[in-house]
């Protein structure tokens, strides 16, 4: 099973959630792919928001966990 953790772009100032589902990913089972999809586009502003929600449709995994304030790429649908 894969599953795509789709995090924040990190901006210097706030970082628990990212230390969080990097202890997560680590301490998965061996049978478990995970991959932490970070968003290159702050959440700011109606286009950068709409140019992460573009990109993440091509980062999908069996199991898509939407992380932190990047919540908007829920918008668009997996494609599988």
């Amino acid at each position: 099973m894969k599953v795509v953790q789709i995090m924040r772009k990190p901006n210097g100032i706030v970082f628990s959630i990212e230390q969080l589902f990097e202890d997560i990913r680590k301490g998965l089972p061996d049978d478990i792919d995970v991959e932490a999809y970070v968003n290159p586009y702050s959440s700011q502003g109606m286009w950068r928001r709409l140019a992460g929600m573009i990109r993440v449709i091509w980062h999908q995994g069996d199991v898509n966990h939407i992380t932190g304030d990047v919540h908007f790429p829920e918008y668009f649908p997996s494609a599988k």
